[in-house]
């Protein structure tokens, strides 16, 4: 008579412990302890697009490929080399314009300036700096946005570079 009892027990004891432990996705072994399966099965949120007004696809380099960009970073040039720029302002507000300063470090003296409108339709500007005539040493390539209607400029960011008198190959 005791033992009519023993598979109902067996059968309370096994659902009460959990039952049979699960397969893991991954090599077939148990499911991680402490994770639920809904968080493996989930796919994590996508990204958000960054907010506000920033510097992307920025390059220093020697020339511009074929779509007008730099194609090559690099932040060092031999003496009248040119430099040229390239990057893209995403999310400025319409009417701004963009200014950049060549200068020479350490007072950070400019030795050229610049300035391109810029549109929301193409957030992409480029330009390009004539070195003749410029000495050997540390540099800071600089931009900054005007939005309309403002005279001040925002410093957005800066790059270093330097004109030396023979590139390491």
């Amino acid at each position: 008579m005791r033992w009519r009892y023993l598979p109902v027990a067996l059968c309370v004891l096994s659902l009460a412990c959990g039952g049979k432990k699960s397969e893991g996705p991954d090599k077939g072994g148990p499911a991680a302890v402490g994770k639920p399966a809904v968080a493996v099965e989930t796919p994590s949120p996508a990204a958000e697009a960054p907010k506000g007004t920033f510097i992307a696809k920025f390059r220093l380099g020697p020339a511009f490929g074929p779509e007008g960009t730099v194609n090559a970073d690099v932040s060092v040039f031999r003496p009248g080399e040119p430099v040229f720029t390239s990057f893209e302002i995403p999310n400025a507000p319409a009417g701004s314009k963009v200014r950049v300063a060549w200068a020479l470090l350490p007072d950070k003296k400019p030795i050229s300036r610049q300035e391109a409108p810029l549109s929301p339709d193409k957030p992409a500007v480029a330009f390009k700096a004539d070195s003749k005539g410029w000495p050997i040493g540390d540099y800071e390539f600089e931009i900054s946005l005007a939005e309309a209607g403002k005279e001040e400029a925002r410093l957005m960011g800066t790059a270093p570079f330097k004109i030396v008198k023979e590139k390491l190959k």
